[in-house]
């Protein structure tokens, strides 16, 4: 098990910054994963995936 790191500010900051440059995100927080979510909450991860990709395409 890998527990949850501290990098949300970090990673929030770094995309701010891409807005400001013309880019855009969206986030999707799911909760008591670390940095295999795709793993430890596979079902999560898919819809989220599965969202974005419909916002664009």
């Amino acid at each position: 098990m890998y527990p949850p790191q501290p990098m949300v500010s970090q990673t929030r900051a770094v995309l701010e910054a891409y807005i400001q440059h013309g880019g855009s995100y969206r986030e999707a927080v799911i909760g008591d994963c670390g940095h295999s979510l795709h793993v430890e909450k596979p079902e999560e991860f898919r819809q989220a995936l599965f969202d974005f990709l419909k916002e664009h395409s």
